[in-house]
């Protein structure tokens, strides 16, 4: 398995797998370096520590920037190793670790998820309860998993928050 730098596209790591053909995203020291710096005063999560949900704020190019206790707690994973992530990349969408990386895979383009983050992204338009069905890799193994997704947005940041990680 290969590991790359999901912002600049470096190469983070030897491949772990020689013959496992997918990528496994991280993000470099330099990316997140400069990111901390653009994101600066946008990682407050205190308002939505309250909320019931697991809550994740991403910026209009779906990377996360912050989420609450709950989604750290609901994926397993601190923030600080999901910064910067794309969207299906700190899911653990499995079509993510594929060779064309995540949102540009044939799977991609029929991701309710993505499509109801592209149209808050565009449009600033809130979707409320959009039904998303995906693969997640749950400790090594994919699992066939029901979410739902709300979304809003909020300046230049769209806030996503998602039940069924659990």
């Amino acid at each position: 398995m290969n590991t790359i730098c999901s912002c600049c596209g470096r190469t983070q790591g030897e491949t772990i797998r020689p013959f496992d053909d997918r990528v496994s995203h991280v993000m470099c020291a330099n990316c997140g370096e400069y990111f901390s710096m653009l994101w600066d005063g946008k990682t407050d999560m205190s308002a939505l520590e309250s909320r019931k949900l697991p809550v994740f704020r991403l910026t209009v190019g779906r990377r996360l920037v912050a989420c609450n206790k709950k989604a750290e707690a609901a994926l397993r994973k601190p923030a600080g190793l999901m910064a910067g992530l794309l969207c299906g990349e700190f899911i653990g969408c499995e079509n993510s670790t594929l060779p064309e990386g995540c949102g540009l895979t044939r799977h991609c383009e029929s991701c309710a998820l993505r499509r109801a983050l592209s149209i808050t992204a565009d449009t600033g338009s809130t979707q409320e309860r959009v039904m998303a069905f995906m693969h997640i890799n749950r400790e090594g193994a994919p699992e066939f998993t029901q979410l739902t997704a709300t979304t809003s947005r909020t300046g230049d940041l769209i806030e996503l928050e998602l039940s069924g990680l659990d």
